[in-house]
């Protein structure tokens, strides 16, 4: 499952690099900046590599592997809410129910994240809501695997970038779409154990 859920997340990561050339070359000048040699990144220099680590968490907001949580209610509450026209509502969840928390309705919250659908790496940057973040569930019950993904994530991701130019495929069949019509097609994905792409023509050239 951990193998899965990450290969997953490194392709929509790989995916959304190759739709947006020019969030791919920041990536690449910062990491040349932090490893100017060239060299694997060792663990100290993961606290540098920022940029790398805010790719990984938004192409995780955009595309959770896991999306939804399954909970049940240990005890009678109540939650006060407002809709969409701001009227407060108050919803009483009875001990035993079973609820589902939907990681891609939260992680797609304006409420929480400007433009949800944007890829916007740098919003991971600054101060961010840490609670609107689900990709890993959270609280006791949350992914014990957490720090390893998310370093392994930025040290697999800096070494690709830093070695490789990701770009879509040019395909006949699509020559004439849109620049919309190709981000529809290059990040369609499927619900299976958990979320995966659909069919990623994805081309890796060596920088030089």
């Amino acid at each position: 499952m951990e193998v899965r859920t990450r290969a997953h997340t490194f392709s929509f990561a790989f995916a959304l690099l190759a739709l947006h050339p020019d969030k791919q070359e920041e990536m690449y000048q910062h990491i040349k900046r932090v490893l100017p040699d060239g060299r694997i990144p060792t663990c100290d220099d993961m606290p540098s590599l920022a940029c790398s680590s805010a790719v990984f968490n938004e192409a995780l907001r955009m595309f959770p592997p896991v999306c939804t949580v399954p909970k049940t209610s240990a005890e009678d509450t109540t939650f006060t809410l407002t809709d969409a026209n701001g009227t407060l509502k108050t919803v009483v969840v009875p001990k035993g129910l079973g609820l589902t928390l939907d990681v891609p309705g939260l992680h797609y919250n304006p409420k929480y994240w400007e433009d949800p659908f944007t890829f916007n790496p740098e919003r991971f940057l600054g101060d961010w809501n840490r609670d609107a973040f689900l990709a890993f569930s959270g609280g006791y019950r949350g992914c014990v695997g957490r720090k390893f993904s998310e370093t392994e994530g930025a040290a697999v991701l800096t070494i690709l970038i830093s070695r490789y130019v990701i770009s879509i495929k040019d395909e006949p069949q699509f020559a004439g779409e849109t620049y919309e019509q190709r981000k529809a097609r290059v990040l369609d994905a499927q619900s299976m154990l958990t979320l995966a792409p659909t069919r990623l023509p994805l081309v890796f050239r060596r920088r030089t």
